[in-house]
């Protein structure tokens, strides 16, 4: 017996005895709209077939759950200040994620240029310090067009400090130390 199938249906193989010679044969069995019959399948094809697919399934869901996890979080606060001439800002931003044994949250306060496509430079970076409202906050103030004064609250290790860039002289101090 032999079955012709276009290339694009489900083939199934079916061992049977020959009527005449009684020797085992294989014929190709398939109903044309893409599935083997039901009548013909083997219950252990329909197991890995189904296997497969729910395999798959969960492969596409997972990846989906690590793609849209995977951006940064956007900042929960964020302040500029912009320098007396006008030539430079300094931006801070506290950026605070949670999760499963993954939470953070971290301060920094970037310099830049006000005209141009250059990317800001950290001048201040902290991922400690007190919980509450506010407790993250940096304040910035321009004494003159090239001296910066950052300050925070609260006693915490600082991750990175720069003391000038770009022309620009780069104080920190803890208000509940300095007066």
């Amino acid at each position: 017996m032999q079955v012709t199938c276009s290339s694009f249906n489900w083939l199934q193989t079916e061992n049977t005895r020959d009527s005449r010679s009684g020797r085992k044969c294989r014929s190709l069995q398939s109903t044309g709209l893409g599935f083997p019959s039901t009548d013909m399948r083997n219950r252990d094809d329909i197991g890995v077939f189904d296997m497969t697919r729910k395999f798959i399934a969960l492969l596409v869901i997972g990846a989906c759950l690590f793609v849209s996890s995977c951006g940064k979080a956007p900042p929960t606060w964020s302040v500029e200040s912009k320098s007396p001439d006008g030539k430079m800002i300094a931006t801070a931003r506290t950026h605070e994620q949670s999760g499963f044994g993954t939470g953070w949250a971290q301060t920094t306060v970037d310099l830049n240029w006000t005209t141009g496509s250059q990317p800001p430079t950290v001048i201040l970076a902290f991922s400690d310090g007190p919980s509450g409202p506010g407790g993250m906050n940096v304040g910035m103030k321009w004494l003159t067009p090239t001296c910066l004064e950052l300050a925070y609250k609260g006693r915490r290790p600082i991750d990175f400090q720069a003391v000038k860039c770009d022309g620009v002289e780069i104080t920190v101090r803890d208000v509940a130390i300095s007066p």
